[in-house]
């Protein structure tokens, strides 16, 4: 299900503080998952010209609400997710994320993501070969064609990842 974006909110009179207004908020709305005893990762869509895309994430068979993004860091070349975000809820200038996850299965969920998707070269200059690998480089420059063949062949429309915790 794709995330929905808020409606616009106006403030409403308080005597509370903006700060403490946009606190409750938060609160009210954003989802909060405990650490499961099981994540699956599943429905991956992948931009493979950016390493981009999403997929869906349930804990103990309940699942979130909206997809999780995946993306590549740049820097390191490893890939990472995002939750969706509530962008200046109640006018505050800042994002915030509408999900957040207890324990460790951000972590856990980084860690299966770098064991499916292969390291891209980073971005930067090699310090022991002097080669330098522009921001800009198309990640299938940044990594062997057979290693993309590879990944792209195994990361599919019906690809599972199954963890336990």
């Amino acid at each position: 299900m794709p995330f929905k974006p808020m409606k616009a909110e106006r403030r409403p009179k308080s005597d509370k503080s903006h700060l403490e207004q946009v606190k409750d908020w938060l609160e009210e709305n954003v989802e909060v998952y405990p650490e499961p005893k099981k994540i699956t990762l599943s429905n991956f869509v992948v931009d493979w010209s950016d390493f981009s895309g999403e997929f869906d994430a349930s804990f103990d068979s309940t699942a979130l609400t909206s997809p999780l993004r995946l993306s590549l860091d740049q820097q390191s070349g490893k890939m990472k997710f995002s939750v969706p975000i509530f962008h200046s809820p109640l006018g505050a200038p800042a994002s915030y994320g509408a999900i957040s996850f207890i324990g460790k299965t951000e972590s856990v969920i980084i860690k299966a993501l770098q064991d499916t998707f292969p390291r891209l070269r980073p971005a930067g200059v090699n310090r022991e070969t002097g080669i330098e690998t522009p921001y800009n480089a198309f990640p299938k420059e940044r990594l062997e064609k057979r290693v993309l063949d590879e990944v792209k062949a195994k990361v599919t429309k019906g690809f599972v990842i199954n963890i336990k915790l």
